[in-house]
């Protein structure tokens, strides 16, 4: 990085005024080579103060003017940027501050942080930094995450005694967001009725933002609400930040009622589309995303690639491979795919299990100049080869990966473990090694070295590869306690493993976060040791951790196993007084826990009850019907089933009836289900898979096959793993039905080998 130098103004830097029009002509005739000067140039005497001080006077006009025009929205820019600060560093300019000021700014706008905080120190010799520098630092290292140095140069200007502006309020509630400090946003906002600064977009938004991440979403809507029936200017910025809470925190309904009042007023811009139609995809509602898609188009807005990509991330999140791939090509064939697009695929392409496809696919994107594979597909790819325990080409791909410098956190922990299950403990030292030196060794990767150790039995080394950590370099993440936790339970006869976690609590941040404790209290859960899970839930209390929904739905099974589910009502009015609604991974979570039917139609009852505004779409629903399942009583889970309209259902809801029925052997229905045209669209490989396996495994080969020629006409995805299976199956028995099943099955998928050595799926 360049060092600003910082320099005294001397009396030769005192400015004269300017000269003769005439002389100005003559001085630039000169500089440009133009008129009779030029042709005697090697005999022009040396250029006088005067001339010299014009030439600068010019440059100093271009220079400013170059900066003003960097915008920062493009590597250019930042580049440009990176050049004049340095031509200005290495020149006389380098002390004016009508030069320092522009520079400052242009680097602020390129994200130059550290070369813009030199500025500002420069500036602050040579002149005196004025409200906009001040406003724009601080603003500069809140956006960059620097969020103790943004607080100081806001001190600072408190001390130089600057008024500030509208800009600087919004600066300071940008700084408070970043702090998460609720109270003093709140405090700076009220207190602006007090002034003569009128709230601008930005302060509302940035308002309205704070509220909604603090989780106080009714407070966000009153205001969105005021500013509406006042037909303020500034409602299209407040509503889309309050469209984002909803999403964010995942009421959809509410998001959507919201877009429908913002249609009404004024025309959403493609980023609200964007956001509503992706959070859309995300919760599976796919046919909503359809009508939403027509209505933006017919709004005059283009489908982009960022919604494109909204889409595509929530086929791949609800399990949705094969339609994310086929969107994919669709969207290529169009010319409408970024990296995004291709770093989506790739990972569909790894879930759906196709070893040629996602090695074809991968090969191609290193053939492609304009989409190659970036730290995404590099990590999808290693993921790839690690649950398939390919661990030689993770080797492999190493030297590669680090020449490209792609080498992140993750793909760091993942080539480490592949050398450790390898048995290659030297390299492994190596590797911890050169990370060391590179500053990059991260907490994961630590983490499976001390592993390691304990799984050779080396317990001291694990001890002492813990007690070197350092903070801030690495303070433990959930992931990390996580380990720690495991290696408690792993080793509980080890006194010395609790030692560990506790002096680690104390040294290297305190205490675990609330992730951390969950899973700890979990793994006692899944033991059925209910009174030890009951003693860290406390002492999670105790931490002063925030208690988040996951950590109430683990004590709901605590108290139930406990204490009976007649005795639950304390907790739930306790957890009704942390939210507005008992969140659904409770309920999820007591369903499962269910002793008996009759504790589960209790459960049933007081869960309606509870929940006034209860939505059908809630995966508690789901839970509730493989539970009857379980039960044995297929009729009380169709006939949950049948109580949630199709257009609330998703693929759990599809699946939880499929395994109601299949516990219950009763494959013919599971079947009836599966191919329901009305049900298709939930449909997906997992659940073909499961009913072939049952049905193969009730020796009902027949049904197998009829279920398999069914999908064919509806022209459904097969699994060619399942088929071979029940091929081999088939060919391993004498009766002439089988044989007969057989050579049909042979006919019908001639890709199919012998050896079942096919990878792909067949999809039409």
């Amino acid at each position: 990085m360049i060092r600003w130098k910082i320099l005294s103004v001397s009396s030769s830097h005192v400015t004269s005024p300017l000269p003769h029009p005439r002389i100005c002509k003559r001085s630039f005739a000169i500089r440009n080579g133009t008129g009779n000067a030029s042709r005697r140039r090697k005999s022009l005497p040396p250029p006088t103060n005067l001339e010299q001080q014009l030439k600068n006077v010019t440059r100093q006009s271009e220079l400013v003017q170059d900066l003003r025009g960097l915008k920062g929205n493009n590597p250019d820019d930042r580049q440009r940027c990176l050049e004049l600060f340095e031509q200005i560093q290495n020149s006389s300019f380098r002390t004016k501050e009508n030069i320092l000021n522009p520079l400052h700014a242009a680097c602020i706008r390129c994200a130059l942080i550290d070369e813009a905080q030199e500025i500002y120190e420069a500036i602050k010799i040579h002149g005196e930094p004025d409200v906009i520098t001040f406003t724009a630092m601080a603003n500069g290292l809140t956006k960059a995450g620097r969020i103790d140095e943004g607080v100081k140069v806001m001190n600072e200007m408190n001390a130089a005694g600057i008024s500030p502006n509208i800009i600087t309020i919004n600066s300071r509630l940008q700084l408070l967001r970043e702090m998460k400090d609720v109270d003093q946003a709140r405090e700076l906002f009220a207190s602006l009725s007090n002034t003569h600064f009128e709230p601008n977009g930005y302060t509302y938004t940035t308002f309205i933002r704070i509220e909604c991440e603090s989780g106080d979403l009714p407070i966000a809507k009153d205001m969105v609400d005021q500013l509406h029936k006042s037909q303020s200017n500034f409602f299209p910025h407040a509503s889309g930040a309050l469209l984002d809470g909803y999403i964010h925190h995942k009421q959809i309904d509410k998001a959507i009622e919201l877009f429908t009042t913002m249609r009404q007023s004024f025309n959403p811009n493609e980023e609200n589309w964007g956001n509503l139609i992706g959070a859309l995809a995300k919760a599976d509602r796919f046919d909503d995303v359809q009508h939403y898609i027509s209505e933006m188009i017919n709004a005059g807005h283009n489908l982009n690639v960022i919604v494109t990509g909204a889409i595509m991330d929530g086929q791949v999140s609800n399990k949705r491979f094969q339609e994310a791939v086929d969107y994919f090509h669709q969207l290529k064939d169009n010319n409408m795919v970024s990296d995004v697009h291709y770093n989506l695929a790739f990972k569909a392409l790894c879930y759906l299990d196709r070893p040629t496809d996602v090695e074809d696919f991968f090969r191609d994107m290193r053939r492609d100049p304009v989409h190659p594979p970036d730290g995404y597909t590099w990590s999808a790819l290693l993921n790839y080869y690690k649950k398939h325990k390919q661990w030689k080409k993770i080797i492999d791909w190493y030297p590669t990966i680090r020449a490209e410098g792609y080498l992140t956190h993750f793909i760091r922990t993942t080539i480490l473990l592949a050398f450790e299950t390898s048995g290659q403990s030297e390299k492994m030292m190596d590797l911890i090694t050169d990370w060391e030196i590179d500053g990059e060794l991260p907490l994961s990767s630590i983490a499976i070295m001390m592993k390691h150790f304990l799984k050779v039995n080396d317990t001291e080394a694990a001890f002492q590869l813990f007690r070197s950590l350092k903070v801030p370099d690495h303070q433990p993440d959930g992931a990390f306690w996580m380990l720690l936790m495991d290696l408690h339970l792993e080793k509980e006869i080890d006194s010395r493993i609790t030692e560990l976690i506790i002096s680690g609590m104390s040294r290297l941040g305190g205490t675990p976060n609330a992730k951390a404790w969950s899973h700890l209290i979990s793994k006692f859960l899944d033991r059925k040791n209910y009174e030890t899970a009951s003693k860290w839930f406390d002492r999670m209390v105790k931490s002063d951790v925030k208690i988040d929904e996951y950590a109430f739905a683990l004590k709901s099974r605590i108290d139930y196993q406990l204490k009976g589910v007649k005795d639950l009502s304390e907790l739930l009015n306790a957890i009704e007084m942390n939210f507005s609604n008992i969140p659904t991974i409770v309920w999820s979570s007591l369903l499962k826990e269910a002793k008996s039917e009759t504790d589960l139609v209790t459960l049933e009852k007081m869960m309606k009850r509870r929940n006034k505004k209860w939505k059908l779409s809630s995966p508690p629903l789901d839970r509730l019907i493989l539970q009857f399942g379980k039960f044995r009583n297929l009729s009380g889970a169709k006939r949950i089933f049948a109580e949630i309209p199709v257009k609330f259902m998703t693929s759990h809801t599809l699946n939880a009836i499929i395994g109601a029925c299949i516990l219950n052997e009763n494959v013919d229905d599971a079947v009836s289900y599966y191919l329901t045209d009305s049900y298709r669209h939930l449909t997906g490989v997992n659940q073909v898979e499961f009913i072939l396996k049952k049905l193969v495994e009730n020796s009902k080969f027949n049904d197998a096959v009829v279920f398999l020629d069914g999908l064919r006409l509806r022209k459904y995805e097969i699994p060619l793993s399942s088929v071979k299976q029940l091929m081999d199956v088939l060919s391993k028995k004498s009766s002439r039905e089988a044989k007969e099943l057989f050579v049909h099955l042979q006919r019908e998928y001639p890709g199919l080998n012998q050896e079942g050595k096919s990878n792909d799926q067949l999809s039409t």
